[in-house]
């Protein structure tokens, strides 16, 4: 941005002055703050939010995976595995429901 020197600052001489002033510069500062003082909890929240969403179906995942293992076994996996990880991944999603 140009802007033509003052006539009555000596030091100014006849050529155009380039730049921001410190108020512009200032005021832009501040506004990327507010921005970033509004977006940054947002996102740390859904970011928290996509953890626990990715949580819960790692634990679906395994107890289906474990369901089929103790099917395609003749449940010998089942009694000793397969509910304990049931009744924990049921008491984290109500946990996280919460």
């Amino acid at each position: 941005m140009q802007r033509q020197a003052e006539p009555n600052n000596p030091r100014a001489g006849n050529h155009a002055v380039n730049g921001f002033s410190l108020i512009e510069l200032l005021v832009v500062v501040a506004v990327i703050l507010i921005i970033a003082a509004i977006a940054i909890p947002n996102y740390i929240h859904s970011r928290m939010r996509a953890n626990e969403a990715s949580a819960i179906q790692s634990l679906r995942n395994i107890s289906t995976a474990q369901a089929l293992y103790s099917t395609m076994w003749s449940g010998r996996l089942r009694r000793l595995v397969c509910k304990a990880s049931l009744a924990m991944a049921w008491s984290s999603i109500r946990i996280t429901r919460r």
